[in-house]
């Protein structure tokens, strides 16, 4: 895995109900089309593309934020009518796909 310092940049790309949506770029590159937590999505995304060291996170090219990029793919922003915005840990979800492989793997047995 290579250690060291990652770049991207941010831009916002519009808002919903839910918050400001952000395009995500690395070395020039679209890799998140769309996104609610950028540094974090990115983070989990740069980590199974084994990279690791620091993400350095700009948006209209000022630099906001640092995160250790192991450490942020596994936070996330919780923001709803309940609590938030914080920062938890990230859970993996099940997709629709699974969910239906589980019902029909117990099925059969």
């Amino acid at each position: 895995m290579a250690d060291g310092s990652n770049r991207i940049d941010i831009n916002c790309i519009g808002l919903n109900a839910k918050g400001l949506l952000w395009r995500v770029s690395h070395d020039g590159k679209v890799i998140l089309q769309k996104s609610r937590t950028p540094a974090f999505d990115a983070c989990r995304l740069l980590l199974a593309l084994g990279k690791t060291g620091w993400l350095e996170i700009y948006c209209d090219e000022q630099h906001r934020l640092s995160v250790d990029i192991v450490t942020g793919a596994g936070l996330t922003v919780i923001d709803n009518a309940h609590e938030g915005p914080v920062i938890k840990p990230y859970k993996v979800f099940k997709s629709v796909d699974e969910t239906e492989d589980d019902e029909i793997s117990s099925l059969i047995g």
